[in-house]
């Protein structure tokens, strides 16, 4: 293996290991069944391609027969998962076939002589294996019972069923069976493709024709990218091909990183809407915002923390539009109103640049500004905040009347 190729192969394998961890934290970890079977492939597949890295870097037998072990356990876990997927378990000569597969690579691998395992009968015996389960998974799922199981099931169904060609294609670059020869291993980009798929069931694309359309335009990318890197540097077809799975690795990792934090702040937002049906108070949902992160960057100042500002005028003020950015306030400080000088003061004792109503009685504001890790947008903590202030105005109702 040539230095250009193994960094190729290490940047291909390790941003597999990345994305995958990416999706399989991003599960929730209280969910059970398919959730749990889902981990459980991410895990083995990851476990796969971090012992394949290390196997290339460090000459221990050990780390090669666990990457062996693991290559076997990957067919066990897809049809589990598939399994999962169909609520149903598979045919029993299915079932024999994979376990048995997994029984006499694994036994190979850790208890004869490791020079068995460098054999090229070894290693296409291995494909062979990986390549007729990964076929029968597929056949499953496309054959499937589709009346028995939901519209959200069989959607989810129709996008794995759609990433396992990919995948079983390139697996055949690990085995030097895809023109040209001694392309780089590209089973690391089929892997970020199921990860990428996995991240689409709660990115609500609609159906799995768009799913289908997305990964034929990243392919019709990559070839467009692939013909502009050789028409300017004039490298060969092999190092062409070594750049562009760097560059799609690296992009997918990124993609799938940004796709995890957008649904981890829709949870959040989603979960925030379940706390505010459930609260009781004012404070009940201040702490709900906080709690969940959507306060970040803002401090909450009340009652007689404003005993040394005008708080009717404060309010008056800030009441039409429930906010005032330091960009609302005129450039010159001498044409400030007096609410104006008093909202730009409490700007300054922050170190903020909005102040936001949250409260009437007792008057309440939240002064700063968004945080770089905040859970939401400036916008949507207003609206946050004006929910509060019908609650505040709900308590003060409810106070008066007892």
């Amino acid at each position: 293996m040539t230095e250009s190729q193994l960094v190729t192969d290490l940047t291909v394998t390790l941003s597999a290991v990345a994305g995958l961890l990416i999706v399989r934290y991003q599960i929730d970890p209280a969910g059970g069944g398919v959730a749990g079977r889902f981990r459980f492939t991410l895990m083995v597949v990851a476990a796969f391609y971090f012992l394949r890295a290390a196997s290339w870097l460090v000459t221990i037998d050990f780390i090669r027969s666990a990457m062996f072990l693991a290559a076997a356990l990957i067919p066990v876990a897809a049809l589990l998962l598939a399994e999962g997927f169909l609520r149903r378990h598979a045919p029993g000569f299915v079932k024999l076939m994979v376990v048995a597969g997994m029984g006499a690579i694994g036994f190979t691998a850790l208890f004869l002589p490791s020079a068995i395992t460098f054999s090229p009968t070894f290693l296409y015996l291995v494909l062979i294996y990986q390549f007729v389960s990964f076929a029968l998974v597929f056949y499953l799922l496309v054959t499937r019972d589709r009346q028995s199981l939901s519209q959200t099931e069989n959607i989810a169904i129709n996008r794995f069923a759609i990433a396992i060609p990919i995948v079983m294609i390139l697996l055949l670059s690990d085995y030097d069976l895809l023109p040209p020869e001694h392309l780089p291993y590209l089973s690391g980009l089929g892997a970020l493709t199921v990860a990428w798929v996995a991240v689409t069931l709660e990115a609500r694309i609609a159906s799995a024709a768009r799913v289908f359309f997305a990964v034929a335009a990243i392919a019709l990318t990559a070839g467009l990218a692939a013909w502009l890197i050789d028409l300017q540097t004039g490298l060969s077809a092999k190092e062409t091909l070594e750049t562009l799975a760097i560059v799609v690795s690296l992009m997918l990792v990124l993609v799938l990183g940004l796709s995890s934090a957008a649904i981890r702040r829709d949870r959040r937002q989603t979960s925030l809407l379940g706390a505010m049906r459930k609260t009781e108070s004012l404070e009940d949902f201040l702490a709900a915002l906080d709690r969940y992160g959507l306060t970040a960057g803002y401090t909450m100042i009340r009652g007689d923390e404003l005993q040394d500002y005008d708080r009717e005028t404060l309010f008056n003020h800030l009441k039409p539009s429930g906010a005032i950015a330091l960009s609302d306030l005129p450039k010159n400080k001498s044409h400030d109103t007096a609410a104006q000088s008093q909202l730009r003061e409490l700007l300054s004792r922050v170190g903020g640049n909005e102040v936001i109503l949250v409260a009437e009685t007792p008057l309440t504001v939240a002064v700063g500004s968004p945080a770089g890790f905040a859970a939401t947008s400036s916008s949507s903590l207003r609206s946050a905040f004006a929910i509060a202030r019908v609650i505040a105005q709900r308590d003060s109702i409810l106070k008066d009347t007892v």
